[in-house]
C-alpha cells in the first residue's frame, strides 16, 4: 500500500513535478508543488488511517465481546457495466482488508424487479449479513422501479443510506444509530482533516478518536457560508443536511438555480462541495481566496495516449488550488473516503445488530489502546507530507 503511495509523486522533467492520484495527473512545477502540497486534503492518505483503525477496533470487539461471525455485505450487482464492476471489486478489497465478509449476487441486465427485491427480502432475513447494497446506476429498465427497489432494503441494513426512511431520518438530524450516506460522512471527515487538524495527518491521528456514532466535534461551521453544488439523494442533499447539522449556512444549488445568483453565491462562500458530475464546472473565477473547495464529481474520459480512461472532478484543479485553503484532487479525494465510510456503516450495523452500545465501543478504545493510539506502529509511516521536495530523491517517512 505505501509503496503505491509513494508512486504517486513522479518527477518527470528537472523542472516539473507530476502530483498523481491515481489516474489524473496535475502539473506543478517544484516551487508550486512546495506552496500547494500543504493544501491538498489527500482522501488516500486518510481513508487508509481510518481503514488502519477499523481493522484494530473489530479484531477487538470480536476478542472483548467473544463474536465468532464477521460483519457482512452483500452487494447486489445488476447488468455489466465495466465502472460498476470496478467499485464493487474496490469494495470487496478494502472489506478483505479490515476483516469484513463479502458476497456480490449478480443479475443480468434484463432481470426482473420481482427477482431483486426477493433478493432483498432475504438478504434482510438473513442474520448474518449486516449491510445490502445495490449498485448504482441501474440499468435504464429498471430505473423506473428504483424507489421501490432502495425501499425494500431494511433500514437497519441500509448501509448506503438510501432507504426514505433513512433519509427522513437524516431530514429530521436523527443520526446516532441512522445509517448515513457514506459519501455525505466521507465528505464530514475530510473538513475534520481541514478545519480541526489543518490538514494534519499525524495530528489527526494522534488527536481524533473515530466515531462510530455521528459525531460533528471538530467541524464546527457556525457563521461560515456552504455553497453545495447538486441535489442527489447519494450525496448534496444528505451533504447539505450534514452541513447544517454543524451549523452551517448552507446554499443548495442544482440544475434549475439562476447561474448568476449561484456564482454570486460562490464566490462569498467560505466552502463548496460541488457533487454534479460536469467537468471543470468550477473554475478559479468562481471561489474566493482561502476556501475549502471539496470535489465530489465523478467524470470519465477515454484517453488516447493511455489504455486506461483518466477521471475528473467537477473542478478545473490547477486553477482553483492556488486559491484555496484546502482542495480535494479527483480521485485520490472524496471517492476513497466513501469506500471506507460503507464499510464503517456496515460494522456500524453489525454492532447493533449484537446489541453493543456505540458509546460504551468507543470508551473501549480509550482503555484498551490508550488515548488515541489506535493506528498500527507500522502504519506511522503514513504522513501528510510523504515526499520531502527540498529532497528531490528522498523519500521521509
Amino acid at each position: 500500500m505505501f509503496k503505491q503511495l509513494i508512486k504517486k509523486f513522479k518527477f518527470v522533467k528537472k523542472n516539473e513535478m507530476k502530483f498523481t492520484t491515481s489516474s489524473n495527473i496535475y502539473k506543478l512545477d517544484n516551487k508550486s508543488f512546495e506552496l500547494y502540497s500543504n493544501k491538498i486534503l489527500n482522501g488516500t492518505i486518510l481513508s487508509h488511517t481510518i481503514k488502519e483503525d477499523l481493522k484494530e477496533r473489530l479484531a477487538l470487539i470480536m476478542s472483548k465481546y467473544k463474536i465468532t461471525k464477521k460483519p457482512k455485505l452483500k452487494i447486489i450487482l445488476i447488468g455489466d457495466r465495466k465502472d460498476s464492476h470496478i467499485y464493487v471489486e474496490n469494495k470487496i478489497k478494502a472489506c478483505k482488508y479490515i476483516g469484513v465478509e463479502s458476497e456480490v449476487k449478480r443479475f443480468h441486465s434484463s432481470v426482473s424487479k420481482e427477482t431483486i427485491t426477493d433478493e432483498i427480502q432475504y438478504s434482510n432475513n438473513d442474520a448474518y449479513t449486516h449491510g445490502i447494497i445495490v449498485q448504482l446506476p441501474l440499468p435504464l429498465e429498471l430505473e423506473v422501479f428504483k424507489t421501490d427497489i432502495l425501499s425494500s432494503v431494511s433500514i437497519e441494513k441500509d448501509v448506503d443510506g438510501l432507504n426514505p426512511l433513512n433519509q427522513g431520518n437524516i431530514l429530521q438530524m436523527s443520526l446516532t444509530k441512522t445509517l448515513v450516506p457514506p459519501t455525505a460522512v466521507g465528505v464530514l471527515e475530510l473538513l475534520r482533516l481541514a478545519i480541526k487538524f489543518e490538514n494534519n495527518i499525524d495530528n489527526y491521528i494522534k488527536n481524533y478518536l473515530f466515531n462510530f456514532s455521528f459525531s460533528e466535534e471538530g467541524v464546527d461551521l457556525s457563521g461560515l457560508d456552504v455553497c453545495v453544488l447538486g441535489r442527489g439523494l447519494t450525496a448534496g442533499l444528505p451533504i447539505s443536511i450534514l452541513m447544517q447539522k454543524c451549523n452551517g449556512t448552507v446554499t443548495l444549488c442544482h440544475s434549475l438555480s439562476d447561474r448568476e445568483k449561484v456564482f454570486r453565491k460562490l464566490i462569498e462562500s467560505d466552502i463548496i462541495i460541488t457533487a454534479v458530475g460536469k467537468k471543470n464546472l468550477l473554475t478559479a473565477n468562481d471561489v474566493k481566496k482561502n476556501s475549502i473547495i471539496v470535489d465530489v464529481g465523478i467524470n470519465v474520459e477515454n484517453d488516447p495516449n493511455i489504455e486506461r480512461k483518466k477521471v475528473y472532478g467537477d473542478v478545473e484543479f490547477t486553477g482553483c488550488v492556488k486559491k484555496a485553503k484546502y482542495i480535494t484532487p479527483v480521485p485520490g479525494g472524496v471517492g476513497r473516503m466513501t469506500v471506507v465510510m460503507l464499510i464503517k456503516n456496515v460494522i456500524k450495523s453489525w454492532l447493533i445488530s449484537n446489541k453493543i452500545d456505540l458509546n460504551e465501543i468507543n470508551d473501549i478504545q480509550k482503555l484498551c489502546f490508550g488515548h488515541h493510539n489506535i493506528i498500527r506502529v507500522d502504519s506511522e509511516i503514513i504522513k501528510d507530507k510523504i515526499f520531502d521536495v527540498k529532497n528531490k530523491n528522498k523519500f521521509v517517512f
